[in-house]
Formats: structure tokens, C-alpha cells, sequence
């Protein structure tokens, strides 16, 4: 016997509701400590995993930190290796093969920070562009038939601006590649299914004979040359093809170049350029053009191929389409 009753059910003792109600006490108290073992044991997991989170976020940020600053010290050590004389020469080769897709361009960087975007061109573009264009055609065998040789790159600039302006914006595609966000390299291509109203080159008379200059009627004999040499079928036409001089062999153009022949392979069309250099043709060849005619213009000066890509069968078309 104890003084607050007896512990178990003793006939003796007369006590059976104290025992029950001792009883019942004792569970009670079990149950609250077995819930408060239970939630203290929730929270510690609540803690464990809002730590865990919190760690991981930290780790992110911290991850995303050093990649910025990796490629930060990237870009300024190439910008300095760039501007030494002893190293510039072997900066030419700074492509990689990660690529990145966004809103239908591509991007594609290396371990050394330089970035590469191959995307449609916007207006804002066009002045940045037609430079790129003056500089690779400024020693091009047609343009240099063509064009005026007095003050010979800027006439071709503005040349390309006032087709860029007029054609390629607005009845064509123009596309291009920067690095590190200057443009490099363009490409525009045109389609055949879309026809180009008169009124649009009669527009353009008098500004393409003034740049063109002393050339200009040696221009028109060698366009009146090539008059039905394209192949009868839709067609995309790569109407210009350039990158800037400093950029040439590093696999810009093939890059300006894919998202035009893609187009053309998804519609199941054709793809025709003509081009006057004769180091071009392996270059085309590589992408499935074939070398479909040749003409000396004007008896012997320059040479013009014309070229010609088939369809290649995509996901979304049969090859017989």
C-alpha cells in the first residue's frame, strides 16, 4: 500500500476505481510523451531539411559565382592575349562544341569564355552587318568586276546595307553569328516562292548605279549573263554569304549558314548559289552542293559557279516529299 493508493487491483483494498483511474492517468501520460518524442522528432526533420535546402541554394549561387568569374577572367585574359603581339596569332582557333538553344538561336561557348550566337538579324543590326559584308567582298572576284574601285569597301558597305534594307529584311531571312556579341558573320537567303515586286529594284536604281559607279554597266551585262541559270522548283537562294576577315576559318560560316539549309530541308526545297571564288567550292561542297555550270563573264573576267544543294530528309518529312 502506498499513500496515494494502491497501484494494482487488490480485492483486498476495496480501491477498484482509484486502480482504474491510476491507470488511465498512466496511459495518458505515455501517450503525451510518446506525441511530444514524435513531434519533437518532425521538427528536428523540418530543420534538417530547410538546413539541407538552405545549402543547397548556397552551393548554386556559390556555383554560378565561380563559372561568372571563371569566365570573366577568361574573357579579360583573351582581351589582353589579344592585344600582345606574341600571342595574338594563336588565338584564332577559341570555338567549342557545347551548345545552348534559345528562342531558335543557337549558342555555343568554350572553356575560355568566348561566346558564339548564330540568330535572325534585327534592324538594329543592319549597319553592324553590312560592314562585315564590305569587308569580305572587298577582294571578291565579282565585286571587283562590278563595283567602282575608288573608295572600293565603302561602296560595297553600302551596297550590302541597301539590299539588306530592302531585300533581305523584307522579303527574305537574315541571319547571324557573333562573338562574345559583335557580329561576325551573315548570311541571307532568299526564297523563290516569295516573289520581289518591280517596283522594289526600280526603287533601287539609281542608289545601286551611283555606288556602283564606272562599274555600273559592266554590272548589268553580267547580271543579263546569268538570266536562266536557276533551277526551275522552289528553291531557297543563298543570295550573300560573308564574315569578317579576322573571323574567317574558325567555322563561322558554316555556322551562319545551317540554319538556312535546315529551313530549306524541313520544306523540302532545294538550295542554289553562286559564287565567283574558286576556294568556295570545296567550302560548299562540304554542306551537299554540287557544282551544276560555270560562265566567264565578260570573256574571261570573272568566273561564276552556280551550285546546287537537294533537300535532306528531316524527322518531319519523308525523303520522297
Amino acid at each position: 500500500m502506498l499513500a496515494g493508493g494502491c497501484l494494482c487491483y487488490c480485492p483486498d483494498c476495496g480501491n477498484r476505481r482509484a486502480v482504474v483511474a491510476q491507470v488511465a492517468l498512466q496511459v495518458r501520460l505515455l501517450l503525451l510523451r510518446s506525441l511530444g518524442r514524435a513531434a519533437s522528432l518532425q521538427l528536428r526533420v523540418y530543420r534538417l531539411r530547410q538546413r539541407l535546402e538552405v545549402d543547397r541554394h548556397q552551393a548554386e549561387v556559390t556555383a554560378g559565382l565561380r563559372g561568372f568569374a571563371s569566365r570573366f577572367s577568361s574573357v579579360r585574359r583573351f582581351a589582353c592575349a589579344q592585344n600582345n603581339p606574341r600571342t595574338k596569332g594563336s588565338l584564332q582557333h577559341v570555338l567549342g562544341d557545347r551548345r545552348l538553344w534559345r528562342l531558335g538561336a543557337s549558342m555555343v561557348s568554350n572553356d575560355r569564355g568566348v561566346v558564339i550566337e548564330t540568330r535572325r538579324a534585327g534592324f538594329d543590326d543592319l549597319g553592324r552587318a553590312s560592314e562585315v559584308l564590305g569587308e569580305a567582298f572587298a577582294d571578291y572576284p565579282w565585286t571587283r568586276w562590278t563595283v567602282d574601285s575608288d573608295d572600293h569597301q565603302a561602296r560595297i558597305t553600302r551596297l550590302q546595307l541597301l539590299a539588306l534594307e530592302n531585300l533581305g529584311m523584307a522579303f527574305g531571312e537574315v541571319w547571324l553569328s557573333t562573338v562574345d556579341g559583335t557580329i561576325q558573320s551573315v548570311a541571307v537567303w532568299m526564297d523563290s516562292a516569295v516573289a520581289v515586286p518591280s517596283s522594289v529594284f526600280h526603287a533601287m536604281e539609281a542608289a545601286v548605279a551611283e555606288l556602283e559607279g564606272s562599274r555600273h554597266d559592266a554590272s548589268l551585262a553580267a547580271a543579263r549573263e546569268l538570266e536562266g541559270r536557276r533551277p526551275v522548283g522552289r528553291h531557297f537562294i543563298l543570295a550573300v554569304l560573308g564574315t569578317a576577315a579576322a573571323r574567317q576559318r574558325q567555322g563561322l560560316a558554316g555556322r551562319t549558314l545551317a540554319p538556312g539549309l535546315a529551313a530549306a530541308d524541313r520544306e523540302g526545297a532545294g538550295s542554289f548559289l553562286e559564287t565567283s571564288s574558286v576556294s568556295n567550292l570545296a567550302f560548299y561542297s562540304t554542306f551537299g552542293f554540287e557544282v551544276i555550270g560555270h560562265r566567264c563573264i565578260g570573256g574571261g573576267d570573272p568566273d561564276v559557279w552556280a551550285m546546287s544543294r537537294k533537300p535532306r530528309p528531316t524527322a518531319g518529312r519523308s525523303p520522297s516529299a
